[in-house]
């Protein structure tokens, strides 16, 4: 059998109670922060998005997040993914930022045929596994292709069969959105706006899969031919050691790339610990990956939000500051502020070999963040691994703050009363027959 009809096979024949009940879990937590996430993404950044899909048109069936604009599934799978990693509050994880196409297509192509809430679940953690295979089996880097992702959710929300989904991880694989699937700029203040391009990957995704059940003729045993890339044997199961990546996602307590939290969050414990005052802080060394020496990620002085986002050192003066994550973290108020750009100004970036190593492996879990906090005269210094780092799958973010974060983000969209709501739907997602009862609270 080819491998694209082994995994044809698989995406047609994944059952909820398929699905260990440990990934199950996280991909439900995973849905409700990426929703969380959307309404802030769409606050920020979703207007021309908004307006994109109003200018294109067509059948409305789901539902633009933040706006509460109804527009075609295809169109509501990546703008929503899209804005939801505009905010890099997203997941991140085995497969690194899969979380917002893998959340959004569920939800956008499940709205569009009724699905009920346990195929959601069944969906998403089928292509967040999935989308982790392609990410370690990649012979020569970590390029995406979040398109076949999206097609795999797809074919499973609608019905199709192994012949025809064997078609569509094919024609997804063809259709050209593998060249922006990622971008790391490398010049100062210069961020891309599409970051991996969810906009394109997750809609061209569910297109494949309408095509395909259209009819569309396309080859089959497609991703047979790209052994050149792939060790084609990896995709059929779970990468070495997880039995499903799913179990393994992280979400995130601040809105800043993940792999530095480790030093947001024992920053914030020495000065909770010390009753240390910001102005009392002298100078902060952060020992990191290699990755955040990248001028776009070591950049203390950003000017506006995309900069802002990415920057380590403005994101570690936020969380020392005290201010709430969220979108104050960036806004134009806040990169005006003297103090704020002061103290991210003495936060200095430096290689921890030893990070650098293991982010290599790809082992993120493994991954150390070390701090060296200059202030009152004294210097304190931890070091921190992210099994234990909040947001990590044996080190969740407690119901408070990850309840919290999802109302800070969707309240000024929905009001307090309409967001609790929603929340509540989502934490119950498998037991609704149809998500459309959830998706419609998304609507004022």
């Amino acid at each position: 059998m080819s491998i694209t009809q082994t995994l044809a096979e698989e995406v047609v024949a994944t059952a909820y109670d398929g699905v260990p009940e440990a990934a199950r879990l996280q991909v439900r937590r995973l849905i409700a922060d990426q929703v969380g996430v959307a309404f802030l993404g769409a606050r920020l950044t979703g207007a021309a998005y908004e307006g994109y899909a109003r200018a294109l048109g067509g059948t409305p069936n789901a539902v633009l997040m933040g706006s509460g604009v109804r527009v075609p599934a295809e169109l509501a799978a990546g703008i929503n993914a899209q804005v939801c990693r505009n905010t890099d509050y997203e997941e991140t994880g085995p497969g690194l930022h899969a979380g917002p196409v893998v959340a959004m297509t569920a939800l956008a192509v499940g709205e569009r045929v009724g699905a009920s809430g346990r195929d959601i679940v069944a969906a998403a953690a089928l292509g967040y596994e999935l989308n982790a295979r392609f990410f370690f089996a990649r012979r020569d880097g970590d390029i995406r292709h979040l398109g076949v992702t999206a097609a795999a959710i797809s074919a499973r929300l609608l019905g199709l069969d192994a012949s025809a989904t064997n078609r569509v991880l094919g024609l997804a694989w063809e259709l050209p959105s593998k060249s922006v699937v990622y971008q790391v700029p490398k010049t100062p203040k210069r961020v891309s706006r599409l970051g991996m391009a969810n906009v394109v990957s997750a809609r061209q995704g569910v297109q494949a899969a309408m095509l395909v059940q259209q009819g569309f003729d396309a080859l089959p045993d497609e991703l047979d031919t790209l052994a050149d890339q792939y060790d084609l044997a990896a995709l059929t199961h779970s990468p070495a050691p997880y039995q499903h990546t799913a179990t393994q996602l992280m979400l995130k307590p601040w809105p800043a790339s993940r792999l530095c939290h480790g030093a947001i969050q024992l920053g914030q414990r020495m000065m909770a610990e010390h009753a240390l005052k910001p102005e009392q802080i002298e100078r902060v060394v952060l020992g990191l990956a290699d990755i955040y020496l990248m001028p776009h990620q070591n950049d203390p002085a950003p000017e506006d939000y995309w900069q802002a986002i990415y920057s380590v050192q403005w994101n570690l003066a936020m969380a020392l500051l005290g201010v709430p994550p969220g979108p104050a973290w960036s806004d134009a108020t806040r990169l005006r502020d003297p103090a704020a750009r002061a103290l991210a100004a003495r936060v200095e970036l430096m290689e921890d070999p030893e990070a650098t190593r293991v982010m290599r492996t790809l082992r993120w879990l493994d991954l150390p963040n070390s701090i060296e906090l200059h202030a009152a005269g004294r210097v304190f210094r931890d070091r921190i691994l992210f099994h234990d780092v909040l947001g990590s799958p044996d080190t969740p973010m407690p119901p408070a703050m990850f309840d919290g974060k999802f109302l800070g983000l969707v309240t000024p969209a929905l009001g307090a009363g309409r967001a609790a709501q929603l929340l509540a739907a989502l934490h119950a997602i498998e037991e609704v027959e149809d998500i459309r009862t959830i998706t419609q609270l998304m609507v004022e």
